[in-house]
């Protein structure tokens, strides 16, 4: 009895690390789906920018891949499975939709390209949620409970792209310059565009943290503050 535990036990270790590597694999389309979904969910729009940056970038990496692959030697980065390191589910591939018109043919999954998808998406994660606590420095300040929870956050971010960082180098998908300098140009893109898109919306639309917008001034001209109740609802 206590071996057949044991035994279901491991099976069940090896289901989770199994589900997990998974997921370290097509984290991309894994959190762009995420961010599809509880933005439909729970109809927020700030959700429904974030997802439909990702998918702006899966069209914008083949033309930046393609631009940087013709001036750097593919001996820079690793000889890769493109199924299993594209960072996309099984089957699916933007760049494939975009060239099946031009070249009228149906080719491999995924094109060899650097930097890699992968190693932009993290960058451009980043660049996207890493300007936030200063988007909205006003809104955090005013509310300490805020503040711990966009660090905690600021954490956690970082703690993923680390994790995932290592698996792409340790899986032979990424080498370390490669995962540098398409971090890089995530990073920069990711960053543009949200500032793009914060200043266009007024900050509405990059407001994935549902923070209360703070005001320079109301309509009489004083100014508006936002209070932090205390713990007894006075």
């Amino acid at each position: 009895m206590a071996s057949k535990i044991v035994e279901e036990f491991k099976r069940v270790i090896d289901f989770s690390v199994s589900g997990f590597k998974y997921n370290l694999q097509v984290l991309p389309d894994t959190i762009t789906a995420a961010s599809l979904l509880f933005a439909l969910l729970f109809q927020s729009p700030p959700l429904a920018t974030l997802g439909a940056g990702f998918i702006l970038l899966n069209f914008l990496h083949p033309s930046l891949a393609e631009f940087t692959t013709r001036f750097v030697s593919n001996t820079l980065g690793p000889e890769v499975d493109p199924q299993l390191c594209s960072g996309q589910f099984p089957g699916i591939s933007y760049d494939r939709l975009m060239n099946m018109s031009s070249e009228k043919t149906f080719g491999a999954l995924n094109r060899a390209g650097w930097p890699s998808f992968y190693s932009v998406f993290l960058g451009y994660l980043i660049g996207w949620i890493g300007p936030l606590p200063l988007i909205y420095r006003k809104e955090i300040d005013a509310s300490p409970r805020r503040a711990g929870a966009t660090t905690l956050g600021l954490i956690v971010l970082g703690l993923v792209v680390i994790i995932a960082g290592i698996f792409r180098v340790q899986s032979g998908c990424e080498s370390v310059f490669g995962l540098f300098v398409g971090m890089l140009a995530g990073l920069f893109i990711g960053g543009l565009l949200v500032l793009g898109v914060a200043w266009i919306s007024e900050r509405r639309m990059t407001n994935i943290l549902g923070l209360p917008l703070i005001r320079g001034k109301a309509p009489d001209g004083k100014p508006i503050y936002v209070c932090e109740r205390n713990s007894g609802g006075q």
